[in-house]
């Protein structure tokens, strides 16, 4: 079986506090840095510093691993949104 994964890393730091009591923390806003890591097992790697969307995931197919393909392999995907394209379908 061949597979294609998409993971992401994120870092998400979650404080609590006493109940009427404020956290205080450096960290200001709920956006924060993603690295992510779009691999095959053919080997079509391509590192990324941001949030994959449908037109980065169209170049990845497009340019680095439609052509490491041979006949009878597949890729499989997840149902992420930008999986979804027309573009991807056909």
């Amino acid at each position: 079986m061949k597979v294609a994964l998409k993971c992401s890393y994120a870092r998400i730091d979650r404080l609590r506090s006493k109940k009427g009591t404020h956290v205080i923390s450096k960290k200001s806003s709920k956006y924060y840095e993603r690295t992510n890591i779009i691999a095959s097992y053919v080997i079509a790697p391509m590192i990324f510093n941001a949030s994959c969307n449908t037109r980065l995931f169209e170049a990845w197919v497009e340019q680095l691993l439609i052509k490491e393909l041979k006949p009878a392999q597949f890729i499989v995907i997840d149902n992420a949104a930008f999986h979804k394209s027309k573009k991807l379908k056909s």
